[in-house]
């Protein structure tokens, strides 16, 4: 077994895959239309907190945690120069009543680059 000592440095690409955890699950409740009409691999918006859809529309709100991470790799250099959309998960609050339909929820891929 060998100790690879080496120090490496950032690379100039990186992808950050949004998980449940990093999108607001409440606020996608009303966007359960504009979700499914998604693919993966369609290009999204990103201003602010939100993701849009290309007619405009929101599709996602990142969570605390996501703002935060995005954050941190911008005080590392990085920008975000595309976001894609990768998974469409279906979601039920917990407390949700048994015949409450469940919501679409979207999760994106981040490509930032230095």
């Amino acid at each position: 077994c060998r100790l690879d000592e080496q120090s490496y440095s950032y690379p100039s690409e990186i992808v950050l895959q949004m998980g449940m955890r990093d999108v607001s699950l409440g606020h996608s409740l009303p966007f359960k239309r504009d979700v499914l009409a998604l693919q993966s691999g369609d290009a999204l918006c990103y201003s602010g907190d939100v993701l849009y859809d290309k007619a405009g529309h929101q599709v996602a709100w990142l969570s605390n945690r996501m703002r935060d991470a995005l954050a941190d790799w911008r005080s590392k250099g990085y920008h975000v120069v595309s976001v894609t959309a990768a998974f469409i998960v279906s979601w039920k609050p917990q407390d949700a009543a048994k015949d409450e339909p469940e919501t679409a929820v979207l999760l994106a891929d981040f490509v930032l680059t230095k």
